[in-house]
């Protein structure tokens, strides 16, 4: 049986808070967007090309849009919900677009070590 799921869920921790996101996988369009931005190692690891940083910002802005369907437990200091439109738009929540960012690139895709159990 597969490993595969529709749907992949996270949970982050911001400041106190916990979010909770649950978005489908990447498809080939977003990888092919990110393509030139990022780097995959062969054991999956995901890191970012420093001098396109920005440019890979407005991209996984426009991404996460698409594919996060649920994002709940964000609060700003009044207690009210941030939404995910606001948490896109705004660089003070650069780590939580990165966090979803790594988590779609790890598991978007088999890792090498999982291709090579399939192919057998």
């Amino acid at each position: 049986m597969s490993k595969y799921t529709p749907k992949l869920e996270k949970k982050i921790e911001f400041e106190g808070d916990t979010v909770s996101v649950v978005m489908t996988r990447l498809s080939y369009a977003h990888m092919g967007e990110l393509t030139p931005y990022i780097v995959i190692a062969e054991t999956g690891k995901v890191s970012v090309r420093f001098e396109n940083k920005a440019r890979l910002f407005e991209i996984a802005a426009k991404i996460l849009g698409d594919v996060v369907e649920k994002f709940e437990g964000l609060k700003d200091t009044n207690g009210n919900p941030v939404g995910l439109a606001q948490v896109l738009r705004e660089m003070y929540f650069m780590p939580i677009i990165t966090a979803l960012l790594t988590h779609l690139l790890e598991n978007s895709f088999l890792k090498e070590a999982e291709e090579k159990k399939s192919e057998a």
